[in-house]
């Protein structure tokens, strides 16, 4: 019996023994392969690049104190340069001279004192300071890592360098934790990239990081510290919600990018979000087939971000949008390009025939970018844009969940023209958009509505005063056309200004409405219109009068009847609104470029451009003329039929297919096209209008759309106010209709409820949805048009 114990307890310590062995090989092949992997890269090969081989290895013994490897000099403390400049160039140099057969007793020289260094540079650190300690210096200590592995696991076996090179790589561990913390502690991980609100260690910043975390992790065969690079990498691929009490450095579920949060969200996706999606497909490639490898559906999220936050920003003739840019959108000559090898090597993840490779497929097709993909809007960010065959254009607002593009500062100057470029801007790419920014007045940002102030342009880095303070902007888009509305309400330091804004882009016209404006300062305030390149053959009409535009030309005019203005094939008519003038600004002169003082990265140019500028003056010296607007952009017309359409003043609103409008105070809606569109920001005020001979009457809703489509009318609803995910109820009426059976939309928490009658029927619902993250996005339900008896 006890030999049979004995037996037993034999086989399962054999079988433990096997197990283990079996797993330590497993894991061996797997740190193998991420270091192999990571050498086919180009993070690995840019370090390369910097190889001298004119090295003195006599100059660098000089610098070195034998006795502790440190360098011989005033400051004591290891810096970045020694181990981007010397330590890796006596790296290389030691590789190079081992390959071509050097004196064993020569190279082990150069091989102890390069251990020597290296171990003093691990042991003692430079003093960590963003971004070169958490960036640059890891990089280059897991390259040099990865260079020497072979020789130092050769050498463990020798006794003479087994302690140095131990305590090399414990060390290494404890840098690489150090860095990460910020140099506040170096025995574990501080946190692991989850904390929604931190900035610095979400999102674009943690890719720049992983390389470096990679190749230190797997050149020191230490499967803790790759794991925890893992849970760090794996927390930056998941949706999160902005909720507006925090505002996440994450990425949106409706594909926007958030990096710098200060006051709210920053929309970043051609900035930080380009570089996450570059850095993460290659740690997917790093990591490909081992027991860190991502899994399906973060693979599946992030070609969903290529598809849906990186191409839809990506314009024909090169073009990009700016909105998405941060504060990299004022340099003239971007660096940005399409991810096209990153694209292909995801590609490589996905089989033959996947949605996912298809979709990849699709946006790899069309590098030129005449797409006309229509509508795409980001309902966490209050952006949309455009791209369609007549017109591309991009709108961002902000409100209390979102903040607009940063700057720099007055040490690192980029961007420094962004105060109010967000504040609705309306981008039109219009052919050669690119070198007429560089003339533009910045306080006159299209679309926005701002005071022509008199001193610099306030710059904070990090969009520290780029806030909104509102909770009211949402964006609601359809086949055949696209809503963004909110109530722009920003502050910073004295400066003050509230406005509600509403944008209207369909296919063959574009909409631009707004009211309410309070700003009580001494400053002129404007809406501008357009900041464009001007024509020759420009011109304005005013009633059955028509003037050209030719350089000079300068007025200020008070209207009672709609103003027209026709430039470069583009048409613009801005409308008196409830009963009171407009002051309309017209101004064509010739304008210098300064690019200079829009970014410190570009270089100074003095070119002349012929700069058309239209606004709406609504106040000076705290009298105010007029609280709101209302104007409309026809694109690709002729002027011939821009004067049709204008009509002496009596707009032609047929032509374009538009069957009702109305707008006044906070009310606006339009019938086009057997659709309808309304915006209504009070809340107890009804949106009444006919469609297909049906009267609705809608209560409690800001802005929808009503489509016409097969038999059934379909209701596109947004909830654009947004505090917390707390939804709204809302009642629609139809009259002289019914009765009817509904399916309720299957995103939403509560079912709708239908209240037939003989006058008609009444819809009543809440737009709380049971997945947070919808909340905000388009809804959808459809009501039969023939009733069910």
């Amino acid at each position: 019996m006890k030999f049979q114990e004995i037996s037993i307890g034999k086989a399962k310590l054999s079988f433990t023994f096997v197990l283990l062995f079996v797993f330590n090989f497993l894991s061996a092949q797997d740190l193998a392969s991420v270091r192999k992997r990571l050498t086919e890269m180009g993070a690995y090969k840019s370090v390369l690049r910097y190889e001298d081989k004119n090295w003195s290895y006599q100059t660098f013994k000089k610098k070195i104190n034998d006795s502790n490897g440190a360098f011989l000099r005033t400051n004591p403390r290891p810096t970045s340069a020694d181990i981007k400049k010397d330590l890796l160039q006596e790296v290389f140099y030691f590789l190079r001279m081992q390959s071509e057969g050097m004196e064993t007793v020569e190279l082990n020289e150069i091989k102890e004192r390069l251990y020597k260094t290296l171990a003093w540079w691990v042991i003692d650190k430079p003093q960590f300071r963003w971004t070169d300690s958490a960036l640059d210096q890891p990089r280059y200590l897991g390259t040099i890592l990865i260079l020497l592995y072979d020789t130092m696991q050769a050498d463990l076996a020798d006794p003479k360098y087994a302690p140095r090179i131990k305590r090399i790589q414990e060390e290494s561990a404890n840098y690489l934790r150090y860095t990460w913390n910020f140099g506040k502690a170096e025995d574990r991980f501080l946190n692991l990239g989850d904390d929604l609100n931190e900035d610095v260690q979400r999102m674009g910043n943690v890719g720049y990081r992983l390389y470096a975390m990679t190749a230190i992790s797997a050149s020191l065969d230490r499967e803790d510290l790759m794991g925890a690079v893992s849970k760090i990498a794996k927390n930056q691929i998941q949706f999160h919600i902005n909720t507006g009490q925090s505002h996440p450095i994450a990425l949106m579920p409706d594909f926007a990018l958030h990096q710098h949060n200060y006051g709210g969200g920053q929309m970043y996706n051609l900035g930080y979000g380009l570089d996450w999606f570059n850095d993460f497909v290659a740690y997917a490639y790093y990591v490909k087939d081992s027991k860190w490898a991502l899994e399906k559906d973060q693979l599946k999220l992030i070609a969903g971000f290529l598809e849906k936050g990186i191409y839809p920003f990506f314009l024909e003739n090169s073009q990009l949008v700016q909105q998405a840019l941060g504060r990299h959108n004022l340099v003239k000559s971007t660096w940005i390009k399409f991810p096209e090898s990153r694209a292909k090597l995801l590609r490589s993840f996905f089989s033959e025939g996947s949605a996912e490779r298809k979709a990849i497929d699709r946006v790899l097709s069309d590098l030129d970018f005449k797409k006309n993909t229509g509508f795409h809007s980001f309902y966490s960010s209050d952006f949309l844009i455009a791209d369609l065959p007549k017109y591309t254009a991009s709108i961002r607002l902000v409100s209390d969940r979102t903040s607009g593009q940063e700057s720099g500062d007055q040490g690192q100057r980029n961007g420094m023209q962004n105060f109010f470029s967000s504040d609705g801007s309306f981008i039109h790419y219009k052919p050669g958009f690119d070198e007429v920014k560089g003339a533009w007045d910045w306080r006159k940002v299209p679309g926005t509505t701002a005071p022509l102030i008199d001193y610099p342009l306030p710059v904070v880095p990090y969009g520290k005063n780029y806030s909104g303070f509102s909770s009211y902007a949402g964006v609601l888009n359809t086949e055949k056309g696209a809503l963004i509305a909110g109530n722009l309400r920003r502050k910073s330091g004295s400066y003050e200004l509230e406005m509600v804004k509403s944008y209207l882009l369909l296919k063959d016209v574009v909409f631009f409405w707004g009211f309410g404006l309070k700003y009580e300062d001494k400053d002129e305030v404007h809406t501008t219109v357009t900041q464009e390149s001007l024509r020759e053959n420009a011109f304005f009409l005013n009633g059955s009068e028509k003037l050209s535009l030719g350089l000079g030309f300068e007025k200020l005019m008070a209207a009672d009847i709609p103003i027209g203005v026709w430039n470069d094939d583009t048409g613009y008519i801005i409308f008196p609104v409830e009963e009171k003038d407009i002051q309309v600004s017209l101004a064509a002169k010739s304008t210098n470029t300064k690019w200079e003082q829009l970014d410190q990265r570009n270089k100074p140019e003095n070119n002349e451009i012929p700069l058309l500028t239209i606004s709406v003056k609504h106040a000076e010296n705290a009298t105010m003329y007029s609280d709101s607007y209302f104007y409309m952009m026809i694109p690709e017309i002729s002027k011939e039929e821009f004067i049709q359409l204008y009509n002496e003043g009596a707009v032609d609103f047929p032509s374009l297919g538009i069957e009702q409008f109305t707008y006044s105070g906070s009310k606006f809606s339009l019938v086009h096209d057997s659709s309808a569109w309304f915006v209504n920001f009070r809340k107890a005020a009804k949106s009444e209008f006919t469609i297909s001979d049906y009267n609705f009457s809608i209560s409690g809703l800001i802005g929808g759309a009503f489509q016409l489509k097969d038999e059934n009318l379909n209701l596109n609803i947004t909830q654009m106010e947004k505090k917390g995910s707390i939804g709204k109820d809302f009642l629609i009426t139809i009259d002289n209709f019914g009765p009817v059976n509904l399916s309720s939309p299957s995103v939403l928490s509560q079912p709708l409820k239908v209240q037939n009658s003989q006058s008609g029927i009444q819809i009543s619902g809440n737009t709380e949805t049971k997945n947070p993250l919808d909340f905000g996005s388009t809804f959808r339900f459809d009501i039969p048009l023939k009733s069910q008896q």
